[in-house]
């Protein structure tokens, strides 16, 4: 079916049917940013799917990988001798997925500008852009199209050359009791930019005249996926690193235990294949302990699965201790706020301002104890992929994967050769990340000798994800 008929979105029920039938006939270039495709023209066939594109999807990364989708949509702008793009996505994963500002450095000529609602963003504003290229950008003629420029207003709709609304204002000073929220202090260049941009969003909100009505819901989201990552990098990454290396065969399975009666939150995290791997959500790290407890008590569990879930709580003792109480504590919190702001109500700018101390205590304390007292410096960390105990070397592998660096990629190069097959699956999997294309002769070299198939998957799938040929 086209996608112009298979999707039926927010947007799309705004544009309607007889909007989708202007868009058809309007002369426009139309791409649809999809989870599954990537980008999509409005008559190529798709299939039906659920793939949301959002930080819980895997998708999400690979299209962000090397910039695949910016690149992708650069070559279309070349080809079709483009001058302008109008982006309609409203949602900030979809937004995020290209990189706009590499765009406009890549391709000097356009001129690229975000259409933003008023009154809302994200899902919520999604129907009334729908609605407005149905009545409204669909009957301007090309010259009114080549006069908008950065700011300029037309009916309820802002058209921005910058990925979130930023009106014309004076500059008025922040407060004396603004606060700092240390991001500067994540390694993690991924937690730093959601982190970063949630800051930078509040920042000209607050300066701008004409904030939308539910203005503080994207911050509030912005700071909670920012939790999200911190935790997923930082903790699930080193829960997934002792799991398997207590508990993995060589097929990359728990023996003796039936995967789908783990915890959900579990099950997020221990996928064999990586690309099922997902972020364990707030509400679920607020209750991850709780839930690992009721399991591993059940009546007739299989010794295994109750060693599996008592070994993942005292682990998460172990190497937190009492820290892990004001982690949950911070879940709490923002888990709370998000549901609000995703679903059931709305915040304005003012009502965020309100708990800023409060968001700024919880996030530099999850920040502190992640980043500093429960973090391993960069040598610690090479140290122990060359030469812990086997925990210790998947968990700096992993870790690595995310910091980068010449020493990084040697270090992940020589691990591929390991005698340990976890060892030679998680250096593989940590390359893709990197996305250098330095290994490739390397993770080629290793796949056509490879004999744990598991390991040879993961070797595959690094080298599609970094394009080696």
């Amino acid at each position: 079916m086209p996608a112009i008929e298979r999707y039926d979105g927010d947007f799309y029920t705004g544009l309607g049917e007889d909007g989708k039938e202007r868009l058809l006939a309007s002369g426009y270039h139309i791409l649809i940013v999809s989870g599954l495709y990537g980008l999509v023209c409005p008559l190529e066939p798709v299939q039906m799917y659920d793939c949301i594109l959002d930080e819980h999807n895997p998708n999400f990364e690979i299209w962000k990988l090397g910039g695949c989708l910016t690149r992708v949509l650069a070559d279309y702008i070349r080809k079709n001798t483009i001058r302008r793009v109008f982006e309609f996505t409203s949602i900030d994963d979809y937004r995020n997925v290209i990189d706009w500002e590499s765009l406009k450095i890549t391709i000097s000529s356009v001129e690229v500008f975000h259409c933003l609602y008023k009154h809302a963003d994200g899902q919520k504003g999604l129907r009334s852009l729908g609605k407005f290229v149905g009545d409204t950008f669909l009957d301007l003629s090309e010259d009114q199209v080549f006069r908008i420029q950065p700011g300029t207003e037309c009916g309820d709709v802002i058209f921005s050359d910058r990925c979130f609304r930023a009106d014309k204002a004076e500059k008025r000073p922040l407060p004396e009791d603004w606060g700092v929220l240390h991001y500067d202090t994540i390694l993690d260049e991924d937690v730093r930019v959601q982190l970063a941009y949630a800051e930078d969003l509040l920042v000209t909100l607050y300066r701008s005249p004409k904030a939308y009505a539910d203005a503080g819901s994207s911050i509030w989201l912005g700071y909670a996926k920012g939790l999200e990552k911190m935790l997923h990098y930082e903790v699930a990454r080193r829960l997934r690193a002792y799991i398997f290396s207590k508990y993995a065969n060589e097929t990359w399975r728990f023996e003796g235990c039936i995967f789908r009666d783990l915890p959900k939150q579990l099950k997020k995290i221990l996928w064999a294949e990586e690309e099922k791997v997902k972020q364990i959500n707030l509400g679920e790290w607020e209750y991850l302990r709780e839930n690992l407890q009721r399991g591993a008590s059940e009546p007739f569990v299989p010794d295994v699965f109750a060693d599996i879930l008592t070994d993942a709580l005292a682990f998460i003792d172990r190497e937190f201790g009492a820290d892990y109480d004001p982690i949950e504590t911070v879940c709490e919190y923002f888990s709370g706020h998000r549901g609000k702001a995703t679903h059931t109500g709305t915040y304005t700018l003012e009502d965020l301002l309100k708990e800023r101390k409060t968001i700024l205590m919880h996030l530099n304390t999850v920040i502190g104890l992640l980043y500093t007292k429960h973090r391993k410096d960069h040598s610690s960390l090479l140290t122990d992929a060359r030469s812990g105990d086997r925990y210790e070397r998947l968990d700096a592998i992993l870790a690595l994967g995310r910091t980068g660096g010449h020493d990084v990629v040697e270090q992940l190069v020589d691990a591929l050769s390991d005698p340990d097959f976890l060892v030679r699956g998680f250096a593989a999997v940590s390359l893709s990340k990197l996305g250098t294309r330095r290994a490739c002769k390397y993770l080629m070299d290793r796949h056509g000798i490879e004999t744990n198939w598991e390991v040879k998957n993961r070797i595959r799938y690094a080298c599609e994800q970094l394009g080696c040929t």
